[in-house]
């Protein structure tokens, strides 16, 4: 659950995300690690882009 979005994601999940970091273990692969951030606009669940796309539509209606 996000600190302040209060946005949670689930297994399964489709989602846009940006790789920070890799952390390979030759010995034992299924260790290795993959760090992956959504903080940056674009990114996130796909659900989250729609809803971010259609508030911002709105937000340009408004002006």
């Amino acid at each position: 659950v996000g600190k302040d979005s209060g946005r949670f994601l689930a297994v399964g999940d489709i989602v846009r995300a940006r790789v920070v970091s890799i952390d390979l273990n030759e010995k034992n692969p299924q260790d290795s690690k993959i760090g992956l951030t959504m903080r940056q606009p674009g990114l996130g669940k796909l659900q989250w882009i729609e809803e971010d796309a259609k508030k911002h539509k709105e937000s340009e209606g408004d002006e």
